[in-house]
């Protein structure tokens, strides 16, 4: 969700899918969703890498496939 404009954030504004960080003072944006096409980032917490592709953010690792392109091998 966007974050509203509030003193409590200290960000000013965010929108939905733009990255905010702490930078030890403060929150901001990092990442900007809508001026970026693409972008790779780590999710230092869990280990996982997300791209930025199509408005949307992936998962590097397990990716986006198209019916019929894929198995399941049990």
């Amino acid at each position: 969700k966007d974050i509203p404009d509030s003193s409590y954030w200290g960000v000013g504004t965010g929108k939905e899918n733009d990255v905010i960080e702490y930078n030890g003072t403060n929150w901001v944006v990092s990442f900007n969703s809508g001026a970026n096409n693409s972008a790779v980032i780590l999710n230092t917490t869990t280990g996982y890498m997300y791209e930025w592709k199509n408005s949307a953010w992936i998962s590097i690792y397990e990716g986006t496939y198209r019916n019929g392109f894929w198995r399941l091998y049990l």
